[in-house]
């Protein structure tokens, strides 16, 4: 799987789903990086997991059985996400090749919605049916999954029966992580710029740069393509801003960088796992905005940072 975490987590809850013998392995910091709270999940679903060097860990073998959630109790599985929501959209991923299965949303953290969201959307395109459901007043009750904004430890859970997905034709909606930088650029940069494919109303938490851009006073201008919508960022004075990004670790970088060329303090929080990607995402924009004059501080869950003060 090279360094992607991605990858590994969602391919180990679908092959632990099949039959046979699968070994995982990876490159670079893929082999520090944490799977135990899904390794403990696929267990209690009759998997065998073995890590080959660091416990919780890749490289890893999968004995693969399928999975079973008929020894637990009420059909149950439990998951925690504190360290990523991929353990979650793995197992939902998985959970039609089984025999039906259940899951319960544990651990200490909230997770970021739109990453389960997305997964969710994802399913439902290709014909598989689910039930989400949310604890109010001590009583599970069935929830507009597209409504929810926060998935709440013990407070969210997923009902899924066996079935197959559908193939079918899919349009790809375009990636907002990847535009990031560019519409970035155009609050920055001598010109505008216009990026096409995205959608407005889309699922992916990266849509919140446009809000964010907004926030520290970027000129922002929808309008509809030929055959896609359109959005302009243009130059602007910023200003810097504080920013909870737990539902948008993977725009941390980008505004960063917007950070540097901002009016007054940025402070970026709720991103503490950040720590732990393919490398460590806080130190790395830190040690390179310092370069070019920023203070930058990495406190416990995100960046504090103050530009040059005659500029980056």
């Amino acid at each position: 799987v090279g360094e992607s975490g991605t990858t590994c987590r969602l391919i180990a809850a679908i092959l632990a789903a099949g039959q046979g013998r699968f070994r995982i392995h990876g490159a670079g910091r893929m082999h520090e990086r944490p799977l135990t709270d899904l390794a403990s999940a696929l267990s209690a679903l009759g998997a065998g997991i073995t890590f080959e060097e660091k416990t919780g860990c890749p490289p890893l073998v999968i004995e693969a059985r399928g999975l079973d959630a008929s020894p637990l109790p009420g059909g149950m599985v439990d998951i925690g996400c504190d360290e990523s929501s991929q353990y979650l959209s793995g197992l939902l991923l998985a959970a039609p090749l089984g025999r039906g299965l259940s899951i319960r949303l544990t651990g200490n953290k909230v997770v970021s919605w739109p990453y389960i969201s997305l997964t969710l959307d994802t399913m439902e395109r290709f014909g598989i049916g689910f039930t989400v459901e949310t604890l109010n007043n001590d009583a599970w009750e069935n929830a507009d999954w597209r409504a929810l904004t926060r998935a709440e430890p013990y407070k969210l859970r997923f009902r899924l029966q066996h079935g197959a997905y559908r193939p079918g034709p899919h349009a790809v909606e375009g990636d907002w992580s990847g535009a990031s930088y560019f519409l970035a650029a155009g609050a920055i940069g001598p010109k505008a710029v216009r990026v096409q494919g995205l959608n407005r109303e889309s699922l992916q938490g990266d849509a919140a740069l446009i809000g964010i851009l907004e926030s520290m006073g970027a000129r922002v201008e929808w309008s509809a393509g030929t055959g896609a919508s359109e959005v302009t960022v243009f130059p602007s004075a910023l200003r810097g801003i504080e920013v909870d990004m737990g539902h948008c670790p993977d725009l941390v970088p980008t505004v960063a960088a917007l950070a540097a060329h901002a009016k007054g303090r940025t402070s970026i929080s709720n991103v503490a796992h950040l720590k732990i990607k393919e490398s460590d995402r806080l130190r790395a924009p830190a040690e390179v905005l310092r370069k070019v004059g920023c203070v930058v501080e990495i406190s416990d869950d995100g960046l504090i940072i103050d530009p040059p003060a005659g500029g980056p």
